[in-house]
């Protein structure tokens, strides 16, 4: 499940605890690296199951060699399946794909998400406020360069504001630059007609 204090370790126990109401038995329960457990997974046998939590494409599985399609298994996540149920009330779910792991996988399969926020506290100092102003603003003028140039989780982000859960709320100022800056893009987009040549290759619709 990970070391402890990790991500995957934090994600390993919720999950198991919200699919089968109980805790991981002390007996089954291992706080290895990444490396270290998949090792034993294919070696001794003494782990059954690692958990990565990472960014697609992980290069720790993106890496690895045909060969290992003989020792490893990449689980499924049914979000339909009743045991799902809870742990959809925290985690969502998202697709991971055959492109990102050639040579493990030959078809995309779906599986746990977990959500990343950027959190700040609710500050009043206009020095701090206006920081975390320009930061929001950076991030939006910049947003087609890091989906172009930065880790390829980049191109899976959806720039917007979407509805949050109970209890979290936008912070003001920033939230107020990432509308605005949104707003010039949409105006800056130009609208035309595709041509039947570029409807063919696919360009556009």
């Amino acid at each position: 499940g990970g070391v402890l204090g990790s991500g995957a370790a934090l994600i390993t126990h919720t999950l198991y605890r919200m699919m089968f109401n109980a805790p991981i038995p002390e007996a089954n329960d291992s706080f290895l690296e990444n490396q270290d457990a998949l090792v034993k997974l294919i070696g001794d046998k003494s782990v059954d199951v690692v958990v990565v939590a990472a960014g697609q494409p992980a290069p720790l599985i993106s890496n690895m060699k045909p060969e290992a399609q003989k020792f490893i298994k990449l689980l499924k996540f049914d979000p339909t399946h009743p045991s799902s149920k809870l742990p959809l009330t925290v985690y969502s779910y998202s697709t991971v794909l055959a492109s990102s792991y050639p040579n493990l996988l030959k078809e995309d399969f779906t599986t746990v998400a977990v959500g990343a926020f950027l959190v700040t506290y609710d500050y009043n100092l206009q020095f701090t406020v206006g920081h975390l102003m320009r930061f929001a603003r950076s991030l939006c003028q910049n947003f087609p360069t890091l989906q172009a140039q930065g880790h390829p989780k980049w191109r899976e982000v959806n720039l917007s504001l979407p509805a949050l859960g109970p209890g979290w709320i936008y912070y003001p100022p920033t939230t107020r630059e990432i509308r605005a800056c949104l707003a010039k893009t949409k105006q800056k987009t130009p609208t035309r007609k595709c041509s039947a040549e570029e409807r063919i290759l696919g360009f556009c619709n």
